[in-house]
């Protein structure tokens, strides 16, 4: 269906995700930020859901559908 050329391109986005991922979970923000923490958080989620990018095995959880 895609070429392979279409597919590193997906995988390469998947990973930058996945890096993104990684450092949101990480920041620590004061109560006042935690807002728009969770909202960055929750357009990470949309943006896997659209691609159907998986989050990579990292035990972080994503924020759930809905």
């Amino acid at each position: 269906m895609f070429s392979s050329s279409a597919d590193s391109d997906l995988r390469a986005h998947a990973n930058d995700l996945d890096a993104v991922s990684r450092e949101i979970h990480g920041v620590k923000v004061p109560p006042s930020y935690m807002e728009e923490l969770y909202n960055l958080r929750w357009h990470l989620a949309r943006i896997r859901e659209a691609t159907g990018a998986e989050p990579a095995a990292t035990g972080l959880r994503e924020e759930p559908s809905g």
